[in-house]
């Protein structure tokens, strides 16, 4: 192999919606950027293609919410089944009386191509089918060595940003995110009769808790499902995912005369925040390389695209002051404990309940009938940053005091 060189003042790795968001909000400011990427430029991932609130609200903020959500599905309620085969409904439109909607939900190459063109657009470079081997520091810069084209480059930049998503081998080679969970996924494109086009489902098997399946409408005839299981849980994930469709009354009743829409991706999706874990010297992490993803609603876009914009502030700081130490860096690990760690640790204790089938089966029951629990749902979903002890405490006891007759 032969070696090039480049130089640039922050390389990102992986164009995904951290590294597009990263280099996006970096060439805005008019730094030399490169965004590099180990896939052709094909984004199908292992993802909903749910845009909740916050998702929605972080695409405003970059400018990219009308292109991102212009052929975007928007449900009107969303449906949930226990372990025991229990349903409930919850009216979406009743959540969120004024814009962005709850939860709109789209193709996932759609959201990552249009942050990619626009950060192209900014005037970031772009070099897809690159695959980054390793950085090394140097006095006065970080050196990237990758693969390109079957040839060795080196690319040299004063400060990296690893957005390289939950397979991450990059990052996970530089020791960031050591202490992740890793919760396999699979997720499929179903053609079919859809007899609820307006809602979007999460089914809570025995299997999966406390994670879940889902089915989302993405165009006419088209829905998104797939399955997340809790780490270890790894056996075969299409196996499972046939067997679900084939044979749980709940999908068999929604998905008429279905087949697959092209090939059924498997992944993980990445959890278990440490802000200590994510700088090192030249180095920040963003996105499912960091593992933001919700530790019991396994969301992550939102997540991505905040880290993304954080990544890029601290950047254009480090690049001002000249210091790009772990230590000059660490304020953006703080910045992202502020934005998601009380919420995850919180959720994360939630998780202890919804892996219980009996205590789910009670909630979903709950949910249909008792309406102070339907409401403590509404305001935690609405206002995520509400939820608290006191949450916990009501909806625990809700659970188990609650008259079911």
């Amino acid at each position: 192999m032969t070696t090039d060189s480049a130089q640039y003042e922050v390389i990102v790795v992986g164009a995904g919606p951290a590294g597009s968001a990263a280099a996006l909000c970096l060439a805005r400011a008019g730094v030399r950027v490169l965004l590099v990427d180990k896939s052709d430029g094909s984004f199908e991932k292992v993802c909903g293609g749910g845009l909740l609130r916050g998702a929605q609200r972080q695409l405003m903020r970059l400018g990219m919410y009308e292109e991102v959500c212009a052929n975007a599905v928007t449900p009107s309620a969303a449906r949930i089944s226990s372990p025991d085969g229990s349903t409930a409904e919850l009216s979406l439109t009743a959540l969120c009386t004024a814009a962005p909607s709850f939860i709109r939900v789209t193709r996932r190459y759609r959201l990552d191509s249009a942050l990619l063109q626009a950060a192209c657009s900014a005037g970031a470079d772009y070099m897809p089918s690159t695959r980054v081997l390793r950085m090394v520091n140097e006095p006065r810069r970080a050196r990237v060595t990758a693969v390109h084209n079957n040839r060795e480059i080196t690319l040299d930049g004063q400060l990296v940003i690893a957005a390289d998503g939950a397979a991450n081998s990059f990052s996970r080679r530089m020791g960031v995110a050591r202490r992740s969970q890793s919760c396999p996924a699979v997720r499929a494109y179903i053609a079919c009769d859809d007899n609820y086009p307006e809602l979007v489902d999460f089914h809570f098997l025995s299997r999966c808790l406390p994670l879940y399946c889902w089915v989302f409408p993405v165009e006419s005839g088209l829905c998104n499902v797939g399955l997340a299981l809790p780490p270890g849980r790894n056996a075969d994930m299409l196996e499972y995912l046939r067997h679900v469709l084939a044979q749980e009354p709940v999908l068999r009743d929604r998905l008429r005369h279905y087949e697959l829409a092209g090939r059924v991706q498997g992944g993980i999706l990445r959890t278990g925040l440490h802000p200590g874990d994510l700088v090192r010297d030249r180095l920040l992490a963003a996105g499912d390389a960091a593992a933001l993803v919700s530790p019991l609603t396994g969301e992550g876009i939102k997540q991505a695209l905040i880290s993304g914009e954080l990544a890029a502030q601290h950047a254009l700081r480090a690049l001002a002051s000249g210091s790009f130490t772990r230590q000059a860096l660490y304020p953006y690990s703080a910045k992202l404990a502020h934005a998601f760690l009380t919420r995850n640790r919180q959720l994360g204790a939630l998780n202890a309940l919804v892996s219980i089938p009996g205590a789910m089966n009670r909630m979903v029951k709950l949910l249909e009938k008792d309406r102070p629990t339907q409401t403590l749902l509404q305001k935690t979903l609405t206002s995520p940053h509400s939820w608290g002890a006191g949450s916990m405490f009501s909806l625990l006891s809700r659970i188990m005091t609650a008259n079911l007759r």
